[in-house]
C-alpha cells in the first residue's frame, strides 16, 4: 500500500509538471501612445501615458486545460497594486495552441518611480479547476523621467563686480545627485555637488557654468548656464 501510495504521488508530481511546461504566457509588441518603444517603458515627463500590448498564451495542442483565467497587474518593488485589465475568462480545450489578444492601460507618472526595476507590469494566466496550474508572463519594466527647472540671480554683472551668482537647479527627484564645472573666471564659494551653487566672478573672462543631474537607471541631464560681465567705458 504504501509503494502504491508513493508511485501515485509521484505519477501526480510529473503529471503536474508536464502540465506546467505545456501551458506559457508571453507580452511583446510593447507600444507607447501608439509608438513602439523599448523596456523599460518610459513616458519621461509627461503626465500620463498609453501602453498598449500583446498578450499570447500557448498550450500543447493535445492538452486540455478548461477555465483559464487571464490577469495583468501592475506592480512596484515586486508588490502587487492593482489590476490593470478587466480579468477574461478563456477556455482551452484539444485542437487549441493558445491565444493572443491586445490590451492597453493609461499610466500616470505619480504611480511611477525614476529607477529601472521599480514598477512593471505583467500576465498571468490561471486555471480555474485542479489542479489550479499558474502562469507568468514576462516583467515589462515602467518608469518615468524627472523634470527640472534652472534658475541664477543673475545673467549679466557689473565690470567690477564681486558680489557672489547663485546657480539653482530644482526637481521633482528627490534623489538626483549633481555635479558642476564652473571654469575659469569663477571662486567657488561653497558645494558643488547640491542642486545649488554660488560662485563670485573674477575677472572679465566669465566661462559658461555647467551642472550634470545624475538620476535612475544611470541616465543624466545637462545644464548650462551663461553670464556676461560688462564691458569699462569711460
Amino acid at each position: 500500500m504504501k509503494k502504491t501510495y508513493i508511485l501515485l504521488l509521484s505519477l501526480m508530481v510529473l503529471v503536474s509538471t508536464n502540465l506546467y511546461s505545456q501551458l506559457s504566457i508571453n507580452i511583446s509588441q510593447v507600444k507607447l501612445n501608439s509608438v513602439n518603444t523599448n523596456t523599460p517603458v518610459n513616458i519621461g515627463t509627461s503626465e500620463t501615458g498609453t501602453v498598449q500590448y500583446l498578450v499570447t498564451v500557448t498550450k500543447d495542442n493535445n492538452t486540455t486545460f478548461g477555465n483559464c483565467l487571464l490577469t495583468v497587474g501592475r506592480y512596484k518593488n515586486n508588490s502587487f497594486v492593482t489590476q490593470v485589465i478587466t480579468p477574461e475568462m478563456l477556455y482551452y480545450g484539444p485542437n487549441n495552441v493558445g491565444s493572443q489578444g491586445t490590451y492597453s492601460f493609461v499610466i500616470a507618472d505619480y504611480n511611477l518611480g525614476f529607477g529601472c526595476n521599480e514598477d512593471y507590469f505583467q500576465a498571468k494566466i490561471e486555471q480555474t479547476s485542479s489542479p489550479f496550474i499558474t502562469a507568468s508572463s514576462n516583467k515589462v519594466f515602467l518608469k518615468r523621467s524627472p523634470r527640472f527647472s534652472v534658475s541664477q540671480s543673475q545673467t549679466s554683472v557689473g565690470c567690477n563686480q564681486t558680489t557672489p551668482v547663485t546657480f539653482n537647479i530644482t526637481s521633482n527627484n528627490p534623489d538626483a545627485t549633481y555635479s558642476w564645472n564652473a571654469g575659469s573666471g569663477w571662486i567657488n564659494n561653497g558645494t558643488s555637488t547640491g542642486n545649488t551653487i554660488s560662485l563670485t566672478p573674477s575677472n572679465s573672462n566669465l566661462q559658461t557654468v555647467y551642472a550634470t543631474a545624475n538620476y535612475g537607471c544611470g541616465e543624466q541631464s545637462n545644464f548650462s548656464f551663461v553670464v556676461t560681465r560688462s564691458q569699462f567705458t569711460s
